[in-house]
Formats: C-alpha cells, sequence, structure tokens
C-alpha cells in the first residue's frame, strides 16, 4: 500500500520534471518516489555508521589508523565538506 506526500518543487526542478515525465511515460510521482527511497537509504546507512562509530569509541575499541584507511576519518572528511557522502546506489 502506498501514501500520498505533497512537495513543492521550484520551476527550474518542475519543468524538466514534467518532460522527463512525458518522455518516459511515466507519473511524476515515480522519480520522486525512487529519490526520496534512495535519500531514505542512505540516511539509515548514514546514521547507522555514525551510531556504531560512537559505541566503538565508547567501548574503547576503536583503534587509531592512519587518516586515509579509516572509515572514520572518512565521516570526519564529510562532516567537514571536504567529501560527499558515497552514493550507494
Amino acid at each position: 500500500m502506498t501514501e500520498t506526500l505533497s512537495i513543492r518543487l521550484d520551476p527550474a526542478t518542475k519543468h524538466p520534471l514534467d518532460a522527463l515525465s512525458r518522455q518516459s511515460k511515466r507519473f511524476k510521482s515515480f522519480p520522486a518516489a525512487e529519490a526520496i527511497g534512495a535519500y531514505v537509504e542512505q540516511e539509515e546507512w548514514k546514521l547507522g555508521e555514525i551510531e556504531s562509530a560512537v559505541r566503538e569509541l565508547d567501548a574503547g575499541q576503536a583503534a587509531w589508523q592512519e587518516p586515509g584507511n579509516s572509515p572514520h576519518f572518512e565521516l570526519l572528511a564529510v562532516f567537514e565538506g571536504r567529501r560527499q557522502w558515497p552514493r550507494r546506489l
């Protein structure tokens, strides 16, 4: 079962979405649902990684690693804006 969600789009997004919808012969809601699904999956993964890292640190299980080899340093780079979150699609 699906539920309805209303969103507001600026014209710079809506007009290309309308065109893509016509070309692909799909409802406009299809790419929106796909994008939201990908976002939810990415955020769940990200929060899971953060919680895991915090648990390791709290338990004293986090070993020092060189910056290029540690997922914790990668996470820090993302928070500092030096890296993008990895896409998992």
